[in-house]
């Protein structure tokens, strides 16, 4: 597995490629939080261009808006869609401090490592749920 203590900063900063760099035209970006009632929650904008595009073309690209309880959703569902296949992991859920700038930042690279990893995988990326 994959466990194990988390990489340093430092050596986050002299990251070597990762395999989800191959799904670099996936990006979760524009954290925007929203209010309703009592609710607040953040949105984050999930891109998908044609693989091997670069970021200027316009040509068609999906571009959506989701939130964490959207990217859990899809977890669980890989989950039962592929019993068995490992699915990558999701950031937990976090109850407090979660509109600080810092933890938004963190969780939107988290989100996005995690749908890179599930674009790449095998046996994910022809899941209906996706």
């Amino acid at each position: 597995g994959q466990g194990g203590v988390p990489p340093s900063p430092q050596a986050a900063m002299m990251r070597r490629p990762r395999p989800e760099d191959a799904a670099n035209h996936i990006t979760v970006s524009d954290p925007v939080q929203h209010a309703e009632g009592m609710n607040k929650y953040t949105s984050y904008r999930v891109d998908v261009r044609p693989p091997g595009s670069d970021m200027t073309t316009t040509q068609a690209f999906s571009a959506v808006l989701r939130r964490y309880s959207d990217f859990l959703w899809l977890h669980d569902r890989l989950q039962e869609e592929r019993a068995g296949a490992i699915v990558p992991p999701i950031p937990d859920k976090q109850p407090v401090g979660r509109f600080s700038p810092a933890f938004v930042e963190a969780r939107r690279r988290e989100l996005e490592r995690f749908i890179r990893r599930v674009a790449i995988h095998p046996e994910l990326q022809e899941c209906a749920c996706l």
